[in-house]
């Protein structure tokens, strides 16, 4: 397991969260199952559509509308380099958002995977 990688991972969602969650909050879990190691960052933000969850995921990518792209500045890796990286671990980044409810990343490494404790 790559610890920097996945600090890295962890630093890109926990900034996403908060720059999109003006007030509200943002809560990383962390649990172990049979099936491996999850962690979830979910926030009360502004949320997405599915067609703009598609689009964040892409490389260099920037929803826009709304003026989100003025207020938000960004380069558009977050998600997209995230996702890339939990493929090269060997785990996956899935997202769940809705419009003005907010949005949830699940990041999930199987069992034969190690999550070094100082990571999270």
């Amino acid at each position: 397991m790559d610890s920097v990688r996945t600090k890295q991972v962890l630093i890109n969602l926990l900034n996403n969260a908060i720059k999109f969650t003006d007030c509200g909050h943002v809560v990383m879990r962390n649990s172990r199952d049979a099936f491996g190691h999850t962690i979830t960052i979910s926030d009360t933000g502004i949320g997405m559509t599915k067609d703009q969850v598609e689009v964040a995921l892409m490389p260099f990518k920037q929803i826009h509308g709304n003026s989100l792209s003025r207020r938000y500045q960004g380069t558009g890796l977050g998600l997209s380099l995230s996702r890339k990286i939990m493929e090269l671990l060997g785990g996956d980044l899935h997202v769940e958002s809705e419009p003005d409810k907010g949005t949830t990343v699940t990041l999930h490494f199987p069992q034969n995977i190690v999550v070094p404790p100082s990571t999270v």
